[in-house]
């Protein structure tokens, strides 16, 4: 009884502040701007944070303040990412999304007229075929992207190969990658409650990094067939430092939780 009370309460403290910032979201957009969304997303998040009591702790190596235009990549290991993401981040920013959550109500809708960008999975894959123009166009609005470069959640909170996309993206558009790493998400609740079963015990962190510059990374390739191979082989190794980069923050973070 106790545990179902508490689910409620948690959803509650969840959907109300959905459905208020959604619809701010939504008016905002129609009459205004993007800007009172990107307030609407910031508070809904942070809410959500407050009022399932989570505890955060944020390190910025790089201040977020100071922080160029990007794309940013994080690892994905709950459920609860994106309002622990959603809380940190003040900039303009777009996220891409798997296409289902922009069917939901409120939460989809947001996403949608936000101009976040779905995207499609498996027979609807081809979906995506405009999705560089779609970038494109949000990086020349001058907003960052947000990428969970593995493509889904870990169930287990290891981490797992990583996806091309969000490297493309960054050398195709000539930004950095700013990694963000979440340590302890995939602690915080018991994996698929639905009560939102919060451990208030355990301290989540957010570490935001210095930016990578992916300019470089296309300067090395030095034999290439067209631009779009150029493009493609300077994305695989930039992919490939990041994946080394995450790997070596991983097997920190797991030295120090075993100390």
């Amino acid at each position: 009884m106790k545990k179902t009370l508490s689910g409620i309460l948690n959803w509650w403290s969840v959907i109300w502040r959905l459905i208020i910032f959604a619809s701010i979201s939504m008016t905002g957009v129609f009459f205004f701007s993007t800007r009172p969304s990107r307030w609407a997303m910031y508070k809904w998040c942070s809410g959500c944070v407050k009022g399932l009591r989570i505890r955060l702790a944020i390190t910025e190596h790089k201040s977020l303040s100071e922080m160029p235009q990007c794309v940013y990549i994080a690892n994905h290991s709950s459920a609860l990412d994106i309002p622990i993401i959603g809380s940190t981040l003040t900039c303009d920013y777009r996220w891409l999304a798997k296409s289902a959550l922009f069917k939901s109500p409120f939460l989809g809708w947001h996403l949608a007229l936000s101009g976040h960008i779905p995207v499609h999975r498996g027979k609807k894959r081809e979906k995506n075929r405009d999705l560089d123009n779609r970038i494109g166009k949000v990086v020349k609005d001058g907003a960052s992207l947000l990428f969970f470069p593995e493509g889904t959640r870990s169930k287990t909170g290891h981490l797992m190969p990583f996806k091309l996309g969000a490297f493309k993206s960054a050398i195709r558009e000539g930004l950095p990658i700013t990694p963000l790493y979440l340590i302890g998400a995939a602690q915080l609740m018991t994996a698929n409650s639905w009560a939102l079963d919060i451990n208030h015990d355990h301290v989540c962190s957010v570490q935001i990094f210095v930016p990578i510059d992916s300019r470089p990374f296309l300067d090395d390739v030095k034999e290439y067939e067209s631009e779009e191979d150029k493009i493609h082989q300077a994305a695989l190794a930039l992919r490939e430092h990041c994946q080394q980069y995450y790997a070596k923050l991983q097997e920190q973070s797991n030295k120090d939780t075993a100390n």
